[in-house]
């Protein structure tokens, strides 16, 4: 997309340096687009500087804002014929136009037109681009390949430049943009050798393209992350969606949101984890107030926290809270949701948050005597105060686990766990002073009732993301479609 870098060319012309110019200058800077308009559409009025720079960058403002109509009648008195720049504004403007008038609920011959105009005018720039300039490479090939459906002729477009220029960033951003198609149909088809082909191409040209690319232009990191996607290389997905975040400056965290659920499923934690810490990173509310939306935020809630696995088990505890904090924040009714956190709150000696946590683990799971044991020794050994207090939790906890093993109905699992709670309150409750560390038991059994995977689980997944990576590194042309 032109967008601001169309604007800022036209407003460093020499003979633009007005003060409402510069002001305009600013508010480009500032991504107040409106304003800045209004200030070209009065420097048009007055006849300042550059008519066909303005009017360019104008009419591109208009698009940023959804407005092609607009756009249009700033175009209008511009000569087209031998232009490449007015060709490539109108036939964006006209492309845009489609879905706008669509909306409108024209007919359909109106509609036609728009089209038929769009798709000639991206020719006729096409054919009059500068050596300096493809843009309208990457414009013309993406209505070829997303409102014609013609991804060969989009290959093809792009073949064409890079025949004469192989470093053309826009020209390897089409055909790897337009060998998702070819790809997908061999995959479809069985051709299995082909489509590991056509991926590797599709990743190479991507990679050289964002390289050769303005870093504000997002295309090639979105691309790969779907190239990932299907060959199952999380962790490549994951740092392109995390890298993609970063160069935006009001990024969209749906694709980040969309990859921490979808490896949660598949347990693949440490992508899951990864794609939630940049959330938080970036705004932790926005992570809360996804989990909210869902149908069940309770459940939500509830996956999404095991993927902070790889993260507690090399030990960054800090990067577990902050994902916990931003899940908690969705008022889960879930007892295990609110125990890791506390746990986690403990070992990052954030007592307040622990208490609160564990509390909220009481009133959501009454009858569950482990958490009165793991608050008693947060008061106990953590905090070294309060002796009532720890007496008092440890006797609900005995009391508690008392009654579940006096019940025959008890499942087995559950009979298991409270005599352990039952016997490490009763550690505890002696002097308060338990031998053998009393502390670690007590954490040890706060652990145990992470929603986390166990061991073997976590250690698998980790080595399959590992050999995934190793793969995908140490010779794309090795992948093999899954």
């Amino acid at each position: 997309m032109l967008s601001a870098a169309l604007l800022m060319a036209a407003l460093t012309t020499p003979a633009l340096f007005a003060d409402e110019l510069d002001d305009a200058q600013n508010l480009v800077r500032q991504g107040k687009l409106s304003s800045a308009a209004d200030l070209l559409s009065a420097a048009l009025d007055a006849g300042t500087g550059d008519e066909r720079a303005l009017r360019l960058a104008l009419a591109d403002l208009r698009l940023q804002q959804g407005d092609p109509q607009q756009a249009l009648r700033t175009l209008e008195s511009l000569p087209a014929a031998d232009d490449h720049d007015v060709s490539l504004m109108l036939g964006r403007a006209h492309e845009m136009s489609i879905d706008v008038l669509f909306n409108q609920g024209v007919d359909q011959a109106t509609i036609d037109g728009a089209y038929d105009a769009a798709q000639n005018d991206l020719e006729k720039a096409f054919e009059l681009r500068p050596d300096d300039n493809s843009s309208s490479v990457w414009e013309l090939g993406k209505f070829y390949l997303y409102r014609n459906n013609w991804p060969d002729d989009a290959i093809k477009l792009a073949n064409e430049v890079l025949a004469t220029t192989p470093d053309d960033g826009e020209a390897l951003l089409l055909r790897g943009a337009a060998s998702a198609y070819t790809y997908w149909n061999a995959s479809q088809n069985e051709q299995v050798d082909e489509a590991n082909s056509i991926w590797q191409q599709a990743v190479d040209d991507l990679k050289q393209a964002d390289e050769l690319l303005p870093s504000t232009r997002s295309e090639p990191l979105g691309q790969l992350v779907w190239f990932y996607e299907v060959q199952n290389i999380s962790g490549k997905a994951v740092d392109s969606a995390r890298s993609l975040a970063d160069r935006s400056d009001e990024p969209d965290l749906s694709l980040l949101y969309r990859l921490a659920l979808k490896y949660r499923n598949e347990a693949k934690y440490e992508a899951s984890g990864r794609a939630l810490e940049k959330m938080v990173e970036i705004s932790a509310r926005t992570l809360t107030n996804m989990i909210k939306a869902e149908a069940d935020p309770t459940a939500t809630a509830r996956l999404l926290t095991g993927s902070i696995d790889a993260f507690h088990r090399r030990g960054d505890l800090a990067a577990c809270r902050s994902i916990l904090s931003a899940i908690v924040a969705s008022e889960p009714n879930d007892y295990r949701t609110w125990h890791t956190y506390a746990v986690v709150c403990t070992d990052t000696s954030r007592f307040d948050d622990a208490i609160a946590a564990y509390e909220m683990a009481i009133k959501i799971d009454p009858e569950n005597p482990r958490t009165y044991n793991d608050l008693g020794a947060l008061y106990q050994f953590s905090l070294q105060r309060e002796n009532d207090k720890s007496k008092e939790l440890y006797a609900k906890c005995i009391e508690v686990a008392d009654h579940q093993l006096a019940m025959e109905s008890t499942p087995d699992d559950v009979r298991q766990l409270a005599t352990e709670a039952r016997g490490l309150a009763q550690g505890n409750l002696n002097g308060l002073k338990p031998a053998g560390g009393g502390l670690l038991d007590s954490m040890m059994a706060g652990l145990r009732g992470l929603n986390l995977p166990s061991s073997d689980d976590g250690e698998g997944d980790e080595s399959a993301d590992d050999a995934e990576d190793t793969e995908e590194s140490a010779g794309e042309g090795e992948e093999t479609t899954r």
